[in-house]
């Protein structure tokens, strides 16, 4: 920790980082997320775009700083028109209400509908919950469940929760559904995990 320190006061980015990240989940005699926040505010004046997304969520979660929504919206929306995934799956989160953030279920759509394309698991699961419930899209019971499906076959395992919710209206039209999520999956094409 001593040359990540040394390191860091020398404008070293990524050393400023890993005092960040050190901070954050370190064990217990080190950990301090305001100490966090301040490293990863340092590494993403530096142009450090993790530090920047997880100082991000750090704001909007108010997880050892201040809640600061503009702030998490604003570095989150810079990073998403640069193609962050992530960012744009948490803006999506912001505008679903996450954290107790004002719900605007058409960005939280738009948002999600941008990760979700990039093959994002979660964000396929919030894109199928706002389609299966018709917030901010007409409500299709049978294409949100073949988000959750795909969702689910990306590896997010909350959809499997969101998907018992859907079954007694999806029942008679699973194969359409299924149909639909096969569709997504080949649209998407996405980049297997090594």
């Amino acid at each position: 920790m001593k040359w990540y320190d040394l390191a860091s006061k020398q404008k070293d980015t990524e050393a400023t980082f890993a005092m960040g990240s050190l901070y954050y989940s370190g064990g217990p005699d080190i950990r301090n997320k305001s100490k966090a926040a301040y490293y990863f505010g340092l590494a993403s004046l530096g142009g450090h775009i993790t530090a920047r997304f997880n100082l991000a969520v750090m704001y909007a979660k108010g997880d050892g700083i201040p809640q600061n929504f503009e702030a998490a919206r604003e570095a989150f929306e810079s990073l998403a028109s640069k193609d962050h995934v992530n960012a744009a799956f948490w803006m999506g989160r912001l505008f679903h209400g996450t954290f107790g953030h004002p719900q605007n279920f058409e960005q939280a759509g738009a948002w999600y509908t941008k990760a979700a394309k990039a093959g994002h698991p979660s964000a396929n699961t919030g894109l199928g919950v706002l389609i299966g419930a018709g917030q901010g899209f007409k409500e299709d019971p049978v294409e949100g469940f073949a988000r959750l499906l795909v969702a689910e076959k990306l590896g997010d395992t909350q959809a499997t929760d969101f998907m018992r919710d859907l079954i007694p209206t999806v029942a008679s039209r699973m194969g359409e559904a299924e149909a639909r999520a096969k569709l997504i999956l080949i649209e998407i094409n996405p980049t297997p995990k090594s």
